[in-house]
């Protein structure tokens, strides 16, 4: 899923990513302390199925050339560092057999995914997961929009991965709706997993899935 709104900071301007879009104005940021967030290694047998996984590719970095990274931007999947196997491919709509990995992860990409279309990645991460497969998620919890003049938040990370650190922010568009860890819970649920865990980090969450 590619991140349409994912914004960086280039010479003390703040840009969209993806080509073709135009500068944002300073006026319309929210911008969040940076969070030191320690990413661990964590055992998977097989390939893992990466959502969103151009950009930094943190878990491409983290785990090598067990990853499969899918994204929609070609540009983003070619940019990223790292061996993993890198496929444009829409996560609402993946191109793979039923049942096909043990483990699946979104590494801060679900905050860029359509609300009306969050339900549709979490079925088919159903889906291509073997039974007993785990999905494992990281994200930040999103407030609604309170001011319509200030409608792009943007978070800024040092990630602690076991071999060294990844400096970087995410940006987004802000929405009526808040979108928050509670929310992932439910759909979730409804789309059929077990929750085996949950933890935060200031406004950071990360959550466990399992496909009974």
């Amino acid at each position: 899923m590619t991140k349409t709104v994912f914004v960086h900071l280039i010479a003390a301007s703040i840009i969209f990513a993806q080509e073709g879009h135009p500068k944002i104005d300073p006026a319309r940021i929210v911008k969040y302390d940076r969070v030191d967030f320690k990413v661990p290694d964590f055992p998977a047998t097989g390939l893992i199925l990466d959502i969103g996984g151009g950009g930094e590719a943190v878990i491409g970095q983290l785990k090598g050339t067990q990853v499969i990274s899918i994204d929609l931007s070609a540009r983003e999947l070619k940019q990223s560092p790292g061996d993993a196997l890198k496929l444009v491919m829409d996560a609402t709509d993946m191109k793979f057999v039923d049942g096909s990995f043990q483990t699946t992860t979104s590494f801060f990409t679900l905050m860029y995914v359509p609300q009306e279309k969050q339900l549709q990645v979490m079925n088919e991460v159903f889906r291509v997961l073997k039974p007993g497969g785990r999905f494992l998620i990281w994200d930040v919890d999103l407030p609604a929009l309170s001011d319509p003049a200030k409608d792009v938040a943007i978070f800024y990370f040092r990630f602690l991965l076991p071999a060294k650190e990844i400096m970087t922010g995410y940006g987004t568009l802000l929405t009526p709706r808040a979108r928050l860890s509670a929310d992932y819970a439910s759909l979730a649920r409804e789309a059929g997993f077990e929750i085996l865990s949950q933890s935060t980090h200031g406004r950071t969450f990360s959550m466990e899935l399992r496909r009974p």
